[in-house]
């Protein structure tokens, strides 16, 4: 460290100053934003030595649009005037590379107490701010692409997003505030298993897969949703974020090939039934033709007979015509199995 006697040498040589010049990246500067002297944090996390930077100002840290601008004129004015400040400030190092602080500004005041320096502490919180920004990139991502909704872990509506809102049919303030059950059959809803997906989502257990739910005016819409618990920083589950795919018409799709192979399969089967019942018919015919010819030659043996052969020729007669009769049905089977009208 470097620098001229500061307003605040009284300072020197206590333990508290000393373990916070150990952990965090301090600056000095006077009250018009000109650099007086920084500590080894600060000047390894902008890139400066500080001979570099003695007599310098504070707009060295900044983007020139933002150091032209009034509000950082402002800054500084209120900082004199004994104003503090805190918050993330974007600054950038000597490369030109942006760098993020989490920051105070701090008027120090003399032994008059009037401000006389500001005095800065700050934590490089670079990496938190490029961590926070990829997962709010991969967030908006999924918003843009999903339909999201949010619960409590009751399974009441908090919020939604306007992908889910197009998909189902309403406005925000038509479902805040109510229960998930509004998008489920009331069989559904009433049911001991929906009871338990709620249980087991409150208590942290993550779910996923195809849900048939219904939208506003009664439409059925299906889903490839996952429902994912939230947990808090005690590692407590505190609400339920949906994201979900519109999948009715893949599964339209998928019922209609499943009913077409299920007509498929059941003409198959009443093909093979028409072959089997063309065989059957065809020796019934056959019967019937041997019958009637047993009974035309019964007929002539009774007519050898005589009296005698009288009743057998009554007997022939009613076979006879008993095997017409068969012989007619069959014909007219064989016809309708073969998808033609009977004579």
């Amino acid at each position: 460290m470097a620098g001229e006697a500061h307003c605040f040498e009284r300072y020197r040589g206590d333990s508290l100053w000393e373990a916070v010049i150990r952990s965090q990246a301090v600056a000095e500067f006077a009250l018009d934003g000109t650099i007086v002297w920084a500590n080894d944090h600060f000047l390894a996390a902008v890139g400066y030595s500080i001979e570099a930077l003695e007599g310098r100002h504070h707009r060295i840290f900044c983007e020139a649009r933002h150091a032209a601008s009034e509000d950082y004129r402002h800054f500084w004015t209120r900082l004199g005037s004994g104003e503090y400040h805190s918050g993330e400030y974007a600054r950038l190092r000597s490369d030109g590379s942006a760098i993020w602080f989490q920051a105070s500004y701090n008027p120090v005041l003399d032994n008059h107490g009037a401000p006389c320096r500001v005095l800065k502490f700050a934590t490089d919180i670079t990496a938190q701010k490029r961590v926070s920004a990829e997962h709010g990139s991969v967030v908006r991502a999924i918003d843009r692409s999903h339909a999201t909704i949010e619960f409590d872990l009751n399974g009441t509506i908090l919020s939604a997003n306007d992908n889910f809102l197009r998909l189902f049919g309403y406005a925000l303030d038509e479902i805040v505030g109510r229960h998930h059950r509004i998008f489920c059959l009331p069989e559904v809803a009433a049911s001991e298993e929906y009871r338990r997906f709620w249980g087991a989502l409150g208590h942290g257990r993550f779910e996923a897969g195809r849900f048939m739910r219904i939208g506003s005016g009664g439409k059925e819409i299906w889903i490839q949703a996952t429902y994912n618990p939230i947990l808090d920083a005690r590692g407590q589950p505190y609400k339920i974020v949906k994201f979900a795919s519109d999948i009715t018409e893949q599964v339209q799709v998928e019922s209609d090939a499943s009913l077409r192979a299920e007509l498929e399969d059941r003409s198959r089967k009443l093909e093979l039934t028409h072959r089997q019942l063309g065989t059957v018919v065809g020796s019934i015919g056959k019967l019937a033709q041997q019958t009637k010819l047993l009974a035309v030659s019964a007929s002539i043996e009774a007519a050898r007979a005589g009296q005698a052969g009288r009743g057998f020729a009554i007997v022939a007669a009613e076979v006879r015509t008993l095997a017409e009769t068969t012989r007619q049905a069959t014909e007219s089977a064989h016809m309708i199995l073969q998808d033609r009208p009977p004579a």
